[in-house]
């Protein structure tokens, strides 16, 4: 993770202890808080799910998310922070889908329905429009997803539209 006051000049803080044996993969800002979505290797080496939060960009504060090896991607509005990743390897058959998550806070996370997301990896989030998109692939190709709160999912448009593709 790299701070910078202008867009010039970078200093690096990743080596802040709470990013520890980690892998930080997105960022995302709204109002008085960064937060960083990712993964990191538990003591036994495993990669776990993870968020981090910040107020400024230099002190950190780590969630780690049950379910998941990483996350790929966050966005995040004044109101709500929506992170997502990929299913991880041997999921349950009643956990089907790509892990997702919202909060309000930052701190307090909540598992949203992976329905919409079945057999998918969910490679980026933004906030546009009415509310947040998803856009990532299954099987079958590249997909979309909308949702108005963050929390209530769709998979939109024509499954055929990115047939055989991957959107990142």
């Amino acid at each position: 993770v790299w701070l910078s006051p202008d867009g010039r000049s970078w200093i690096p803080v990743a080596d802040s202890p709470a990013f520890a044996r980690a892998r930080p993969q997105a960022a995302a800002a709204a109002g008085d808080r960064i937060v960083v979505a990712g993964s990191r290797v538990d003591a036994l080496g495993d990669p776990i799910a993870a968020t981090w939060l910040s107020p400024d960009g230099v002190s950190w504060t780590r969630t780690d998310l049950p379910g998941s090896t990483g996350l790929l991607a966050v966005a995040a509005s004044p109101s709500r922070i929506v992170v997502a990743g990929s299913p991880r390897a041997g999921a349950a058959p009643d956990d089907p889908g790509a892990p997702i998550w919202a909060s309000s806070d930052g701190s307090h996370w909540l598992r949203l329905d992976p329905a919409p997301f079945a057999g998918a990896t969910v490679t980026g989030l933004t906030v546009g429009g009415p509310g947040f998109i998803a856009v990532g692939y299954d099987d079958r190709g590249g997909a979309v997803w909308t949702s108005l709160d963050g929390i209530a999912w769709s998979r939109d448009g024509d499954p055929t539209t990115f047939d055989q593709a991957r959107v990142m």
